[in-house]
């Protein structure tokens, strides 16, 4: 990769570069990002640009689109998730503008394997790939697609399209992990917030070139927290015959090898 198209992906001041989480939905995506961003010299849009990441391939994609002035502009109508939405993306993104301008990475949050999509528009931006293991995802999918009153999802998209979409995503990453050295890194949701050492986010931190920050360790701490409550009171959430279908429809040899690129 060249000098000049590595400078090209650069938002403002020359040491500020661009950063993205991508995961499948319901991948634990909205939690690293949430996480990430704690950290002083991280900030990261939540699905800030969802519906230009949804055209595949698109060339409004640039750079100038994480400069503060425009990032912090909701009016474009590029996302659902805006401080008008709830309480809780008011003070996300309250917290985002306090250190954006001195912050080394900006970037956002994507839903899907977008890895491809990404690297092509930004190909010097670094990309955080969060996994989960497939029944996890598909009872979540499951819930949202039986509950009625979930108008931000579709009934379709049940277990078994997240089966299909898991698939799908699992061997993107494997094709562009190679092609991009050292531009992706791999965390898996239970490594990630199950160890209480931190130990998958530290790394991620210094894969990044970041110093340890005390206030990434606090949310860390408290997500690992919540994480195994959640884990202790959750009850089965796919019937048996259903938990069977989407295991034989997994695509065992692409989770064994995404799971090796895996710090």
């Amino acid at each position: 990769m060249s000098s000049g198209r590595a400078a090209a992906d650069r938002v403002g001041p020359v040491d500020r570069q661009l950063l993205f989480v991508v995961g499948l939905a319901r991948s634990g995506t909205t939690a690293l990002t949430e996480l990430l961003s704690t950290h002083p010299e991280i900030a990261l849009g939540m699905e800030r640009y969802k519906r230009l990441m949804l055209r595949r391939a698109s060339v409004e994609l640039r750079p100038s689109l994480f400069e503060p002035a425009r990032f912090f502009d909701f009016t474009d109508g590029l996302t659902n998730i805006t401080p008008d939405a709830s309480p809780r993306w008011d003070a996300y993104y309250r917290h985002l503008a306090e250190g954006y301008d001195t912050a080394t990475y900006v970037g956002d949050k994507v839903t899907g394997v977008r890895v491809r999509m990404i690297l092509q528009r930004f190909p010097a931006a670094r990309v955080v790939v969060i996994v989960r293991d497939l029944v996890e995802v598909a009872a979540s999918w499951q819930r949202r697609a039986d509950d009625p009153t979930d108008a931000g999802w579709r009934e379709a998209w049940d277990a078994q399209e997240a089966a299909v979409q898991w698939n799908r995503g699992l061997r993107q990453l494997l094709r562009m992990f190679d092609l991009a050295t050292g531009r992706i890194r791999v965390v898996e949701y239970r490594t990630l917030f199950g160890d209480p050492s931190g130990r998958s986010i530290h790394g991620t931190f210094d894969w990044l070139g970041l110093p340890a920050s005390p206030a990434a360790d606090t949310a860390f701490d408290q997500m690992h927290s919540r994480y195994a409550r959640d884990l202790r009171d959750r009850a089965p959430e796919l019937a048996p015959t259903e938990r069977d279908a989407v295991a034989t429809m997994a695509d065992l040899e692409a989770w064994r090898a995404a799971l090796r690129l895996v710090d």
